[in-house]
């Protein structure tokens, strides 16, 4: 079973007549203006595969240079190169269940345990199809299909693609075979990261990715966060050693962005600066690619995780200057908003069906899972902003019996309402990254379900940030928790569940959630 690409998602008509296909369900404009009847959309795995086992095997084989022979353990050592880069495996837990077992539901089509292909090609295949596609890796694909590919990025494929594949059919023993394949991909990275030829290399950099991305697959506890940080830090240190050269293909340009959402959301978690030389880099990436919403909106989020650094380090003491800090990022994130250009913006349905599903009667379409994912990190961005002006107002006007300042009362009210419209708007896009029944009406609407491994993945923080708000009804609450069950079960995500299990306790809130946000 080889993996051929990503297929077209148009439909057969507008295939035929080689134009672009609107994807509007059931039936697209082009069809409709034709007046012709649309033939409906074909399954994107159609096509992608074809069974060629033993020609797989057999290029696989050819490819695979020989390895120098150590032990191999299910957790390697580090190596002094990196402390940064080079982390051993997380504990992760295992189950002694049957080697395929389903969680929730039947295994994918195309991968019975019936079939003798190498489990670790199923696997590969099975990551490249349903966990790749939409996430920040959708160029892995059109690399794996090339001839020669470095052998340090090619382990770290299969490491994360076993990962997967143990996630998926709850198979320990899968799980111990991508530790093993981890420590190899270790080794193989380590040993490109020694050469200053192969430490510049696109594979390196993202076999260095592939390993944090590991950390993301098997993550149960804190510790993984940690050894996603040191991978995270590995980067950071390849893209200046890189340097501008990077930003000369498109490829580099996505690698680099892609390290950038990581770097953000890593330096947010702790609290600490973005690096200097990222920003120095970010700002030459800006000039070649002029106004990219994308991209002005990481420049914007650059400037809240300095903030937010600031404060902690005690640099950024006075309360009106936090305010007033605040605000300014804040108005730059409205002013995003009100200036993205059509292709960016999103619409507002209305239905009365599906409550599990559509909370308040309303959801967003996007016309992608990236898009979506931007406007969340808007959002989330505004509710901490929010928070940051209301705990410096509260911090300075609350001592016990004082009363609050009426300019500081209006200004927490403004930041309550700003943040209720976040969360309602968080909510809103869930429908567009889960998988679920839907009903004729709301389909004929646009809406259809989204067999995306990654759109889970993109929902486990806002919707945390969400379930942790403050006063927040218990609706609403619920809600938050029912849906990331239901990502746990349908997308094999366990750590939704892990997620939705602390906000029913509503207590021991970890951390290491903010790490799944990057995938």
């Amino acid at each position: 079973m080889v993996y051929r690409g990503k297929p077209s998602k148009d439909c057969q008509k507008c295939r035929e007549r080689r134009i672009k296909c609107d994807l509007v369900k059931p039936a697209c404009n082009q069809c409709i203006r034709a007046d012709w009847e649309c033939p409906g959309y074909r399954d994107e795995l159609e096509g992608s595969f074809f069974h060629e086992t033993e020609e797989v095997i057999r290029k696989v084989n050819k490819q695979k240079p020989s390895e120098p022979k150590t032990a191999t353990t299910a957790r390697t050592k580090r190596q002094p190169l990196s402390k940064a880069l080079l982390s051993g495996p997380s504990e992760v837990s295992t189950s002694k269940s049957s080697e395929y077992e389903p969680l929730g539901k039947a295994p994918r089509p195309g991968l019975s345990p019936s079939v003798t292909q190498p489990i670790e090609h199923r696997a590969t295949c099975f990551f490249l199809s349903s966990y790749v596609l939409g996430s920040h890796f959708d160029y892995l694909p059109s690399l794996y299909k090339e001839s020669g590919m470095d052998i340090q990025l090619s382990a770290s494929i299969h490491a994360a693609s076993l990962a997967s594949f143990s996630n998926e059919f709850n198979s320990g023993d899968v799980l111990r075979q991508s530790r093993e394949q981890y420590g190899r991909a270790l080794r193989l990275t380590n040993s490109a990261l020694g050469s200053p030829k192969e430490a510049t290399k696109d594979s390196t950099l993202i076999a260095v990715m592939l390993l944090g991305l590991y950390e993301i697959l098997t993550c149960t506890n804190q510790s993984s966060s940690t050894s996603w940080m040191d991978h995270i830090n590995g980067a950071t240190v390849l893209l200046r050693l890189r340097g501008r050269q990077q930003l000369k293909t498109k490829l580099g340009l996505r690698m680099f962005k892609q390290v950038i959402v990581s770097i953000i959301a890593s330096c947010i978690q702790h609290e600490v600066p973005i690096p200097a030389h990222i920003i120095t880099l970010q700002g030459y990436a800006m000039e070649s690619l002029g106004d990219n919403p994308a991209w002005r909106f990481l420049d914007t989020t650059m400037r809240f995780a300095n903030l937010r650094a600031s404060i902690k380090d005690g640099s950024l003491i006075d309360r009106d200057e936090i305010i007033d800090a605040a605000m300014k990022v804040d108005d730059d994130l409205v002013k995003w908003c009100e200036t993205t250009p059509l292709q960016w913006r999103y619409e507002t349905l209305f239905t009365d069906a599906d409550p599990a599903l559509v909370y308040e009667g309303y959801y967003h379409l996007y016309q992608d899972h990236h898009k979506a994912h931007v406007w969340n990190s808007v959002r989330m961005s505004r509710i901490c902003l929010c928070q940051i002006i209301v705990g410096q107002i509260l911090r300075y006007d609350s001592p016990p019996g004082s009363p609050i300042l009426p300019d500081h009362t209006a200004l927490i009210q403004l930041s309550a309402n700003t943040v209720a419209r976040m969360a309602s708007e968080i909510c809103a896009s869930v429908p567009q990254f889960t998988e679920q029944p839907v009903s004729s009406s709301t389909q004929e609407a646009g809406l259809g379900s989204s067999d995306n491994v990654a759109g889970g993945y993109f929902l486990l923080w806002p919707l945390f940030i969400v379930g942790t708000l403050p006063d927040l009804p218990d609706s609403l609450h619920q809600w938050v928790i029912e849906r990331l069950l239901f990502i746990g079960h349908s997308k094999k995500i366990p750590q939704a569940i892990h997620v939705a299990e602390m906000l029913g306790r509503k207590e021991g809130f970890e951390n290491w959630y903010v790490l799944h946000y990057i995938y």
